[in-house]
């Protein structure tokens, strides 16, 4: 069952899709985190993904708009690959709050995010005004509980090689939130040149 929130707008996000193999290769690490039974949300197997750009609440109409100018914006862009490696975390040492699964050679992420950054704010979609740090989110940290024994299984996984994945483009996404949890919809998909 599908909550309803306002039908005019959508929870979007343009990402990086996940190939089969390399998921389940960091679903097998993850799995290995689980068993420490820390209080962590794991993200469910399907959503895995390597987000670019978060968006928020934005209106149909501007996804229509975005989803145009991805395929504009991203025209001279060439497919390249990215190798996933570690088990890293954001928040304090010995108090992770995001629990990810690493990119080994994160310079072509960081310069699509950064074309297509500037593509999101020329429609006038503000974008969170961060580093950006390339990673596929596998848990969030609810509590202190298992802390210690999530950490340590971290640092036992830290330059684990999941594997490498060819990118070829980038979805925009929609958040649909149901009673079982959230769940990603592909909108719309940009190939880069080449691949239209």
């Amino acid at each position: 069952m599908t909550l309803s929130p306002d039908p005019s707008t959508l929870r979007a996000f343009i990402a990086i899709e996940i190939p089969e193999e390399l998921r389940r290769a960091i679903l097998r690490t993850r799995d290995k985190l689980r068993m420490t039974d820390a209080h962590v949300s794991w993200v469910p197997d399907p959503n895995l993904h390597l987000t670019l750009v978060f968006l928020g609440d934005i209106s149909t109409d501007t996804a229509d708009l975005l989803s145009a100018a991805l395929k504009k914006g991203l025209r001279n862009t060439c497919p390249f690959r990215v190798d996933v490696q570690g088990v890293g975390a954001f928040g304090r040492p010995g108090a992770p709050r995001i629990v990810w699964a690493g990119t080994d050679n994160a310079e072509p992420v960081t310069a699509l995010y950064d074309s297509i950054a500037a593509n999101v704010r020329e429609l006038g979609i503000p974008v969170e005004d961060r580093p950006f740090h390339p990673h596929i989110t596998m848990g969030r940290v609810r509590s202190s509980r298992g802390r210690k024994a999530l950490v340590e299984a971290m640092a036992n996984h830290a330059d684990t090689t999941f594997g490498s994945m060819e990118v070829y483009g980038v979805a925009l996404m929609r958040s649909i939130l149901k009673l079982k949890g959230v769940a990603y919809e592909r909108l719309h998909e940009a190939r880069f040149v080449s691949q239209d």
